[in-house]
């Protein structure tokens, strides 16, 4: 009992450790990119973002197939030998030099089916970063299983700060939308050459189909998953690309990127490390149990908070930093943050089925899923981009439930428990927030950059003090990341030690 208590506490320890770095880089990309998209959009037109959205679903749906769910099966087993990472590299980097070549070869009939000859060469650059993603894919995976996910973040935030700088200068001089391609293929190249350099790791000259065919058993169905709900999670952008106009398109990319920048972000931080955390105490109900509901409401707590942030002063925010032209986009802005209100429940639910194992669950739900996103393009077809909008959020929530319910009966976790805990952060949001869009409103006819900040200000500080007050779970669980991450040391004292209250009796 003691060794279990003491490899459940060093679990969590190194696991949260990762989580403060892998979000300290992250959140600091982010702070970054939002700081170099706004210099950008008021540097390039809707048009320029619409003609790179076209393409999205071209790269995104490449990189699941020359991934093949490799690298999640890699994360999944308890031991991984040179054979099996020697292996999984030569097939990535092989398959991506092909659909390198494919896309090459099919530019022209895609920049015809869009109408755009600009796309020939847009396609022919960003091709090759398949073979270069897949150069660093294997070498990732190792930091994963170390829980080094700092390494990686430290990477991606090296690229987006190396890209950024010289996109900046492309669209100073008016390259247009060669400066987004550019920056795609920088910031790919950068952090790839900075994992490859972390991990210095070189293929053993091994490869076996048999050692293949074992992780592709398991790979197969995150696969076929993976590319389902890419393919159809891009599909937007190819219907709204085909059915309105380049400048549509770009508006709807720009609201769909500022929904979702900082709640990915922090959802992110949470799924690089979760998966290989589950992975290792798979056969742990009780632990499991208990390490997805600390999960879901530390999640919850902070995703809730951004998007409803998001929505409230994402109108003050357009007009004020991005300038009048980009007004069109915040209806597609706020429709789409609410579709992702609880994202959580569905992402940490998808790490949780895969890493006990069983990938044909998160199949099955990604199919009901996807047929969802099918009847919503038909929609877009029928009636409209608005009405696609409504229901899109309609279908991403009745999905969220669905994951709810199946991590529910897999850990004996029911849901109206799942409600009663996370339901505090939903009401803190709605409160904070209405509250900071009173403010912003109340002063915006008398100067509109006081109004902003006011608002900016209001939201966060009134949430933390609800939190505060009410001593939610989510919050002292924070608290006691914080005291771990940066000790507080008394003189004569050991630094002190938070957060080390049971975690059956959080949930109980």
């Amino acid at each position: 009992m003691a060794k279990e208590a003491a490899d459940n506490q060093n679990l969590t320890a190194r696991s949260f450790k990762a989580v403060s770095l892998v979000l300290v880089f992250q959140l600091a990309a982010q702070i970054f990119q939002i700081v170099l998209g706004i210099c950008l959009v008021r540097m390039l037109e809707p048009s320029d973002y619409g003609i790179v959205a076209m393409l999205a679903i071209f790269w995104a749906v490449c990189n699941v197939f020359v991934d093949g769910g490799f690298a999640q099966a890699l994360l999944q087993c308890k031991t991984v030998t040179p054979r099996d990472l020697s292996s999984v590299f030569y097939y990535n980097f092989g398959l991506s030099l092909l659909f390198c070549l494919l896309m090459i070869a099919a530019a022209p009939w895609i920049a015809a089916f869009y109408g755009e000859e600009i796309l020939i060469k847009t396609i022919r650059v960003t091709a090759w970063t398949l073979p270069i993603t897949a150069a660093a894919a294997v070498p990732k995976v190792i930091l994963g299983r170390k829980l080094m996910q700092g390494k990686i973040s430290i990477s991606q935030f090296v690229g987006s700060v190396v890209s950024g700088i010289v996109t900046l200068y492309l669209a100073y001089k008016g390259y247009g939308v060669w400066a987004l391609v550019w920056q795609n293929f920088l910031a790919v190249a950068v952090t790839s050459l900075c994992i490859l350099l972390f991990v210095r790791w070189v293929p053993s000259p091994i490869f076996s189909f048999s050692t293949l065919w074992k992780h592709f058993k398991y790979g197969s169905k995150l696969l076929a998953s993976r590319l389902l709900f890419t393919f159809f999670g891009y599909v937007y952008n190819v219907a709204i690309g085909k059915v309105e106009a380049k400048e549509t398109l770009g508006l709807y990319e720009q609201g769909r990127r500022y929904a979702q920048k900082i709640p990915r972000c922090v959802q992110s931080a949470f799924d690089t490390v979760l998966f290989p955390a589950f992975s290792k105490i798979q056969d742990d109900i009780p632990r499991l149990r208990a390490a997805y509901a600390r999960a879901l409401q530390v999640s919850m707590c902070v995703f809730l908070f951004t998007g409803m942030a998001i929505y409230a002063l994402c109108y003050p925010a357009v007009s004020v930093v991005l300038t009048e032209k980009w007004i069109p986009a915040v209806p597609y802005c706020r429709f789409l943050v609410l579709a992702i209100l609880f994202y959580p429940i569905e992402n940490l639910g998808r790490n949780l089925i895969n890493s006990v194992g069983k990938s044909g669950t998160t199949l099955f739900l990604n199919v009901l899923n996807l047929g969802m996103l099918g009847a919503n393009v038909l929609i877009l077809f029928r009636w409209g981009l608005p009405t696609m909008l409504v229901t899109n959020i309609a279908g991403t929530w009745l999905c969220d439930l669905l994951f709810a319910c199946f991590t529910a009966r897999e850990l004996k976790y029911p849901l109206w428990r799942q409600c009663r805990d996370n339901l505090p952060y939903v009401f803190f949001s709605l409160f904070a927030c209405a509250a900071s869009w009173g403010i912003y409103r109340l002063l915006w006819d008398w100067n509109r950059i006081v109004s902003l900040a006011a608002g900016a200000l209001a939201a966060p500080l009134l949430y933390a003090a609800l939190n505060i007050f009410f001593k939610t779970c989510a919050w002292q669980e924070l608290a006691a990341i914080w005291r771990r991450r940066f000790p507080r040391r008394r003189k004569g004292k050991e630094p002190e030690a938070g957060g080390n209250t049971s975690e059956e009796e959080k949930i109980s």
